[in-house]
């Protein structure tokens, strides 16, 4: 049986869809691997530059853009790979990510999945273990940031990440899975499309028995929002938000949905008002189209909670 399957999902992410097989291919050799890239619908020549430059990788061609976890069960779910690793697009592998991560999870038979150590393009940390969502760090994340510790707004912080630990919940940016977990709690869940999927399979895998694990030797650079070029529509914040309150209802229950909800409400409403009231006295110091965006998150925060009343309770 094939070793290990990796899945990627590319959209109009050529660039950095290149640099991250490049990476990968530096480093499976001797691992008995397969390669898939699930290209979403892209417009950028994406499918012809893995054709061209890498066709040893099986590519999945989409004629309509599907969700995250959609397009990753495609190769999760169909792979008979001892292990299978979802990976984004806009991620380098360091040397021996791939096999350490391997080793690692081959040793602890009872890891239904492992993360590695996320940093940023300049080499700094980057936080990607997690406290699963509640209404409290979900709350101080909502808030101002710098009142907060890491752990209230539910992160693990640097020096936890120094070693090997079992976080509650991983970036989904990369993640080694061990298939038979999966197959015993279930693959990614569609009813996610994007976001907070990860923390959902991670507290199932926990919840049946798995342990999920953050190990800091594997390495990877994440680019995270430099592959969104800076763009940010309403339809993803509205993804967001939706995501957010359909894992609250999933694992938390209804009473919590509401309360979140009315949170929401309320934080989204003044900071609506702090950012109208800057938009018209301070606009143009401070920028006209920060201040739009943080307007357009806050506007869309209270739209998706209380006006879409076709997903009231999702």
């Amino acid at each position: 049986m094939l070793d290990l399957a990796i899945s990627i999902i590319n959209t109009n992410n050529k660039d950095f869809l290149k640099q991250c097989l490049e990476s990968i291919f530096k480093q499976t050799g001797g691992i008995d691997c397969d390669v898939f890239v699930v290209d979403n619908a892209s417009i950028d020549g994406s499918a012809d530059m893995v054709k061209e430059h890498f066709p040893q990788v099986k590519l999945i061609l989409n004629n309509e853009r599907l969700g995250f976890t959609t397009n990753h069960n495609k190769v999760l779910k169909t792979t008979t790979a001892h292990f299978k690793m979802i990976l984004n697009e806009d991620t380098v592998l360091e040397k021996d990510s791939i096999k350490g991560l391997l080793d690692f999870v081959k040793k602890h038979k009872e890891a239904g999945a492992v993360g590695p150590k996320m940093i940023f393009e300049n080499g700094s940390f980057q936080h990607s273990a997690f406290y699963l969502p509640n209404l409290e760090n979900e709350l101080c994340k909502m808030l101002s940031s710098g009142l907060f510790s890491d752990k209230s707004r539910g992160i693990y912080g640097e020096e936890k990440c120094k070693d090997v630990f079992t976080p509650e919940w991983l970036n989904g940016a990369c993640i080694l899975f061990n298939s038979e977990a999966l197959s015993d709690v279930g693959y990614l869940d569609e009813n996610f499309f994007i976001f907070y999927e990860d923390a959902d399979i991670c507290k199932r895998l926990s919840d049946g028995g798995w342990r999920v694990y953050y190990y800091p030797d594997a390495k990877i650079i994440h680019y995270y929002s430099k592959s969104q070029k800076g763009k940010i529509s309403q339809e993803l914040i509205a993804v967001h938000y939706r995501s957010r309150l359909r894992y609250f209802l999933k694992h938390k229950g209804i009473i919590h949905l509401l309360i979140l909800k009315i949170l929401i409400l309320l934080i989204n409403l003044l900071k609506l008002i702090k950012w109208s009231l800057l938009f018209i006295f301070f606009g143009k110091t401070i920028g006209l189209q920060g201040i739009k965006k943080k307007l357009l998150i806050s506007l869309t925060g209270m739209k998706v909670c209380f006006l879409d009343r076709k997903r009231f309770f999702l």
